[in-house]
């Protein structure tokens, strides 16, 4: 039997999360199943929050104009990421 894909020297967290700077944040689920997601984004700037689903290869827009601790529903299906991009319309 092979291990399990998240097995091994990864990151051993609920799920993994990437930043540039203020501008962009990505906080991918893997094989979690979860219909809640949260992230915490700055409050000094607005952003755009996106699910992906990257079995799909698709892109939603779950909120706009949001900052701080954000909170959206997710589909229950493994593959899925949140991006929040900071939105210069905005700010």
């Amino acid at each position: 039997m092979s291990p399990h894909p998240d097995s091994g020297n990864v990151l051993h967290s609920p799920c993994n999360k990437v930043h540039y700077k203020d501008e962009v944040f990505l906080q991918y689920f893997g094989y979690m199943c979860t219909i809640h997601g949260c992230m915490d984004i700055p409050e000094e700037n607005l952003y755009i929050v996106e699910i992906i689903d990257v079995c799909e290869m698709t892109r939603q827009t779950a909120a706009e104009g949001v900052n701080g601790k954000v909170e959206v529903r997710l589909s229950g299906k493994p593959g899925i990421a949140m991006l929040a991009v900071n939105d210069e319309k905005f700010n």
